[in-house]
């Protein structure tokens, strides 16, 4: 299997600062404390609150287990990391491409809730402070997202590369899957004319 250099370093890199942020990451004990720095990584930092805000999304989802929670804090540690490396490798998104997926996420928030009005009801904001809020946020997640590609723009795995891999894999440590089945059924009841109905 072929696999750049390049990727090895950022699997280093992601390595290396996944192990220090957990060094850093700090019990919270102090109740005075408005918010708190959970998580360091270069410039970037993970909060207390953005931590509670990922777990209460997770949750909403469906029951999430302490297990969970710690994936949820990796999930995050992993974002920031790549952000992280985003800055060392000069990764930007254009400001057109974000505003477009600003103004996208504003049309799907309004249709939820089925008009500006309600929305700015709702929130008690104008659209202009709720697209501040959330444009960072979305920032974010386009650097991470094009982060994510730039690491594997150069990897290539054919299938049987794949095959291999797996073959490779004892069969008393693979994972066991139920069987699942789904089924669909269409229904649809004729409308009776009143040719028909006089019959």
């Amino acid at each position: 299997m072929q696999i750049k250099i390049n990727y090895l370093k950022y699997i280093n890199f992601i390595f290396l600062n996944l192990i220090s942020a957990l060094l850093i990451a700090q019990p919270i004990n102090n109740k005075n404390n408005i918010d708190k720095i959970i998580v360091k990584i270069n410039n970037e930092i993970i909060l207390k609150s953005e931590l509670e805000i990922s777990e209460y999304q997770a949750k909403q989802s469906g029951y999430i287990t302490d297990e969970d929670k710690c994936r949820v804090l990796e999930s995050l540690m992993v974002n920031k990391m790549l952000l992280a490396q985003a800055d060392n490798d000069s990764v930007v998104v254009e400001h057109q491409i974000i505003n477009d997926q600003l103004d996208r996420r504003m049309q799907y928030f309004v249709m939820q809730f089925g008009s500006e009005e309600r929305l700015v009801q709702a929130y008690g904001k104008s659209i202009k402070d709720l697209k501040e809020e959330l444009k960072p946020q979305i920032k974010e997640q386009l650097i991470v997202q094009r982060m994510q590609e730039k690491i594997i723009e150069n990897i290539k795995i054919t299938p049987n590369e794949v095959r291999k891999f797996f073959n490779t894999i004892p069969r008393d440590s693979l994972p066991y899957f139920s069987t699942e089945v789904e089924v669909a059924q269409i229904i649809k009841f004729p409308e009776i004319n009143k040719v028909q109905k006089e019959l």
